[in-house]
């Protein structure tokens, strides 16, 4: 048989079409065999799996930014706004003209290109590059704009009311939330040094010297970062975009890191069992306690002898998009760590129903401006649907481990179902104490007498 297929392909002769050899050969030229600079394929399109999860935590709802929604006619009412803020960039500094502006950021055109994931070849030059300019100014006007508005006295923002009119931005109850959200999205940014180069051609006489903290203060207004850990000045340099920038001030100070044997013996064979949800775990004897937070991260979370400690959890209307924003880019860019992912792993285990949320607020733990609980229970049980988590390294992996320990105790079952059955309310401890004194007095009288009869005096 084997002799037979050799003789076939000795006397067959094929034909390879030298057009479809050159076709191929270009798409090959065209492939970089480069390793990827640092700034490349920072931006991203949301995973279609993960997308399909909550299509509206992803789309911005009022402004574009950057080319992936650019020209969405939901979207136009802003442009005009964006045609505004660049005149003001421009009265700020009378030695620079828009020329001036434009020739920079063409300067910088391939490595802005090189941040979108996704293909972005349909805008000719120009047009991209005022795009980058347009967008890059609103941005830092707007900061510029709230940083001097968070300085005001009274009686100037009384003034300032009275000319709202003419900055609808600033002039409605809705709108700067609104746009502040959607600066937040992973498809709706643009590359940081971008930013930092139009910042940096603002006359520094009047605004401040880091356009990172001038961010951060913008958008803790709206979305609070309660003791959040900001990047250090080393860290600003590798900042990719607002959304990075934001997601690092989250991040905790120290990393705890398995050691090697531990990896090799138990992570590698097996990942760890998921642990029970809140309510189960009260019913093993698992106290809830709040993590008080001087310098950390909400995302730090202790278990030490049976209690849980967590960091207070605000959630509010943006939570849900902010925390899916995160978990997205997390999935899409590695480098930048699973945090966000694995602390909705663990509140997802934590939360299943109504009641888990209750406890953790009876302890302080979370607090929402939901509708109730359960929509709060919701959240959770969703955020983590198609997110792919990688356990190895784990920043949970001995909390969860522990956790499942102290729960297979048959000691602490019992325990935690003799205060939750006698002690939950001072007439049950009271009859709990008069019936073991009663059983102390009968056994005491017993004893007398046996010992009377037996030795009688």
């Amino acid at each position: 048989m084997m002799e037979n297929i050799e003789n076939h392909r000795e006397h067959t002769t094929v034909d390879i079409d030298k057009a479809w050899v050159t076709s191929m050969r270009q798409k090959l030229s065209a492939t970089s065999s480069e390793p990827a600079s640092k700034d490349q394929h920072s931006i991203y399109i949301v995973p279609q799996h993960i997308y399909e999860t909550d299509e509206k935590a992803y789309e911005p709802k009022i402004i574009s930014i950057g080319p992936y929604h650019h020209g969405k006619q939901c979207l136009r009412t802003m442009e005009e706004h964006k045609w505004r803020y660049l005149n003001a960039i421009l009265s700020r500094n009378m030695d620079l003209s828009l020329e001036n502006y434009l020739a920079e950021i063409k300067k910088m055109e391939v490595r802005a290109r090189s941040c979108y994931s996704e293909s972005i070849n349909h805008f000719e030059s120009n047009q991209f590059v005022q795009m980058m300019v347009l967008d890059g100014c609103f941005i830092v006007e707007l900061f510029l704009n709230s940083e001097a508005k968070m300085a005001m006295k009274e009686e100037e923002i009384f003034l300032l009311k009275k000319e709202a009119d003419e900055d609808p931005i600033y002039g409605t109850n809705w709108m700067l939330p609104l746009v502040a959200h959607d600066m937040l999205l992973l498809e709706n940014q643009l590359p940081f040094f971008v930013l930092q180069f139009l910042f940096k051609l603002v006359d520094k006489s009047s605004t401040p010297s880091s356009l990172s903290q001038l961010a951060l203060n913008f958008f803790h207004n709206f979305l609070p970062r309660k003791n959040g850990i900001d990047p250090t000045d080393e860290d600003r340099g590798k900042i990719l975009h607002l959304l990075h920038l934001f997601h690092s001030g989250f991040l905790p100070v120290k990393k705890k890191a398995l050691d090697f044997l531990s990896y090799y013996y138990y992570i590698r064979p097996a990942p760890p069992k998921l642990i029970p949800s809140a309510t189960e775990l009260k019913a093993a004897g698992v106290k809830f306690k709040q993590k008080k937070m001087d310098m950390g991260s909400f995302l730090e979370v202790d278990f030490r002898k049976g209690v849980m400690e967590i960091p207070h959890l605000s959630i509010y209307e943006f939570t849900n998009s902010m925390f899916r924003n995160f978990i997205a880019f997390e999935q899409c860019f590695p480098i930048s760590g699973a945090h966000f992912t694995r602390y909705t792993i663990l509140m997802d285990c934590l939360i299943n129903t109504a009641n888990d949320v209750a406890i953790l607020k009876q302890n302080k733990i979370i607090e929402h401006m939901m509708g109730s609980d359960e929509e709060v229970a919701i959240l959770f049980n969703r955020l983590g649907k198609g997110v792919a988590v990688d356990f190895e390294d784990c920043y949970f992996y001995y909390l969860f481990n522990d956790v499942n320990q102290y729960c297979k105790t048959n000691w602490h079952i019992w325990r935690a179902n003799l205060v939750h059955r006698y002690f939950r309310n001072p007439w049950t401890i009271m009859s709990l104490v008069a019936a073991i004194l009663i059983l102390t007095l009968t056994f005491t009288q017993t004893f007398f007498s046996v010992f009377s009869y037996a030795r009688p005096p």
